[in-house]
């Protein structure tokens, strides 16, 4: 069994005026930088400063020696298309600079059903649906156009920012386009939930994705 290093009431969970569990996006920065992920960039079962995007944020401010706060659309559950949605709507409030990704399980899809509210479609935790609208959302065709016309975005968003982006992945994707693969490994320990990747794996991701963004400083 691998280690689980936290106790219960260990640390809790701070989130900012937009609900994000990161520094409040009205603080001033000398460097603009966005994360975005699922549960795992978000830090679910571990303190903020142990998850892989705070450790590198650590690293830009020491060799930079910025003043610059820790900004994360990242959220549990969520796919691609929510998160390049989150940094759509991020952008227009705000420039940015840099943006790092850790990309979620391919087959998240956000929808609108019978309410205007936004919710998520997993594939394995899945709400009764109709037959056709399960079908649409498990096919693999469908997942990949829609994940690339959220990449489309993305790669739009970057182009008008002139942000450049640094992107991995976890989990099985449809062919998305990456700059090197995850090496997120569970098996090195776990976060206090007993589910998610642990210190050590998370410190391990962010040392791999330090060597490849740190001539960006």
């Amino acid at each position: 069994m691998v280690p689980i290093p936290y106790a219960p009431n260990s640390f809790t969970y701070n989130f900012n005026e937009e609900g994000f569990r990161c520094d409040s996006f009205k603080l001033p920065t000398d460097l603009p930088i966005v994360f975005l992920g699922c549960s795992i960039t978000e830090g679910v079962g571990l303190p903020l400063e142990e998850t892989w995007s705070y450790k590198i944020l650590e690293k830009i401010r020491n060799i930079t020696n910025k003043n610059i706060p820790y900004w994360s659309l990242a959220l549990g559950g969520t796919g691609i298309d929510c998160q390049v949605r989150l940094l759509y709507e991020f952008v227009h409030k705000r420039p940015i600079k840099h943006i790092f990704c850790l990309f979620p399980a391919g087959g998240r899809r956000e929808y609108c059903l019978d309410s205007p509210t936004i919710r998520q479609w997993l594939p394995r935790e899945t709400p009764v649906f109709p037959a056709h609208v399960t079908k649409l959302f498990s096919d693999p065709y469908y997942t990949a156009h829609q994940d690339n016309r959220s990449l489309m975005l993305l790669a739009a968003i970057s182009k008008l920012q002139a942000a450049p982006i640094v992107i991995s992945q976890w989990g099985k994707q449809n062919s998305l386009p990456i700059d090197f693969p995850s090496s997120i490994d569970c098996s090195l320990d776990r976060a206090r939930d007993a589910m998610h990747p642990g210190p050590i794996a998370h410190t391990d991701f962010s040392n791999v994705f330090w060597e490849h963004i740190k001539h960006l400083f």
